[in-house]
């Protein structure tokens, strides 16, 4: 008797079941790549959103300093320099929004100092004048008094006690 063992063929199954897995990889594999693009223009989206966002932020901002400055370039301290020198005015709009931030704070204090050196100033002569006023001046007059001098009291010499001038005076 010769030896022959009944063989199954599994080789059908086994590729079966090596298909399936190789499909269900496939589409898991379809599946993440599918999300992580997904996630990609998402952040990609959010990050363009960000960043139009804070593109129009700039440019309210900016916006802000470029009136200011207009207003703030017309200005000449209280010495007569301008406030903004004309370099600056030539470079402005070139500047950074940083740059033309702290210039324009910068004029601001400026204005802001020489305002109150003026106020102080303004109210030191007022204080004056009004002292001026009321005082007469030391040559004049003043009104509706006598201009003779007040008598002053004499001295009687006969009431002064008598004294010894001996010791006083040196001998010789």
């Amino acid at each position: 008797m010769p030896y022959a063992p009944t063989v199954n063929d599994r080789s059908g199954e086994i590729l079966g079941e090596y298909t399936a897995n190789a499909a269900n990889i496939r589409a898991q594999g379809m599946a993440n790549f599918g999300q992580s693009i997904g996630e990609g223009l998402a952040a990609m989206g959010s990050g363009i959103a960000g960043g139009m966002e804070k593109a129009a932020e700039n440019r309210i901002a900016s916006d802000g300093i470029n009136a200011k400055f207009d207003m703030l370039k017309d200005f000449r301290k209280t010495n007569g320099q301008p406030l903004i020198t004309q370099e600056t005015i030539d470079k402005f709009d070139t500047m950074p929004l940083g740059k033309r931030q702290a210039i324009v704070s910068t004029a601001e204090s400026f204005m802001d100092y020489d305002l109150k050196q003026w106020m102080v100033n303004t109210q030191m002569s007022r204080v004056n004048a009004n002292m001026l006023a009321q005082q007469p001046a030391a040559n004049q007059v003043p009104i509706n008094t006598n201009t003779a001098p007040a008598a002053q009291p004499q001295a009687n010499p006969a009431a002064a006690p008598a004294q010894d001038w001996h010791p006083l005076v040196p001998k010789r």
